[in-house]
Order: structure tokens, then C-alpha cells, then sequence
């Protein structure tokens, strides 16, 4: 999910970069590229026609579970992963320190994190 979305890539540049360099001066972390990330994982999530068959956010194998604990667990823990994934990048774009500025929660159309992991747990 994060890999075709582009946040998979955001995020390792995220927890690569140089402390003392804002991440909004990070290749691949400029806002034009989070935006268009941001808004593809956005897209995925809310966007996902939940009357298909096919959940766009749990992965395909995770259905191959035979065992129905152990299929739930494993759709909890990527749900989790995929919404603390979310919120990285939220805190991040609002710390001032990453020089984002506030124009950039539009541009980027940011949503709360709690609201996200709400919509992904109805997924579970």
C-alpha cells in the first residue's frame, strides 16, 4: 500500500535525513512530491469502493490466512502500520523545524491522523 502510493519511499527518506536539515529541503520530501504521495494514500484510503471485493489497503496475501485469528491479526497489525506510516508524515509536515509552513496541510490536504486510523480499523 505505501509503495504504490509513494509513501513507502517518503518514509525512508524521512527517517534518513540529516537532523539539522528541514525536511522540506530533502529530495522527494519537497511539498510537490508529499502532496502527490499524500494524495494517492488518500485516495486509497477514502477513496476505495468498500463494496469490492478487493480491499485496496490489506494486502493480498493476508486473505490466504486460513485461520481467521490469525487473518484479523495480521489485518490489525498492517492497519496499524499503515496508520503510524500516516502520522509520521502528518507530525512531521507540522513541525516547524521541516519548514513546511501552514499552507502546507492544504496543499497537501493533510487529515487527522486519529480520523485515518478510524477509517482504516473499519477496514479490519
Amino acid at each position: 500500500v505505501l509503495r504504490r502510493c509513494g509513501l513507502l519511499e517518503r518514509l525512508r527518506r524521512l527517517q534518513t535525513s540529516e537532523p539539522d536539515v528541514p525536511l522540506s529541503c530533502v529530495a522527494g520530501l519537497d511539498l510537490e512530491s508529499l502532496s502527490i504521495a499524500m494524495k494517492n494514500f488518500y485516495a486509497l484510503v477514502f477513496g476505495g469502493n468498500m463494496m469490492s471485493s478487493v480491499d485496496p489497503i490489506s494486502p493480498p496475501k493476508v486473505g490466504l490466512i486460513q485461520n481467521s485469528r490469525m487473518r484479523n491479526r495480521a489485518k490489525v497489525a498492517v492497519v496499524e502500520m499503515i496508520a503510524d506510516a500516516h502520522e509520521s508524515i502528518y507530525k512531521a509536515v507540522l513541525d516547524p523545524k521541516n519548514e513546511y509552513g501552514m499552507e502546507a496541510v492544504s496543499a497537501i490536504g493533510l487529515r487527522n491522523p486519529e480520523k485515518v486510523a478510524l477509517v482504516l480499523s473499519g477496514r479490519v
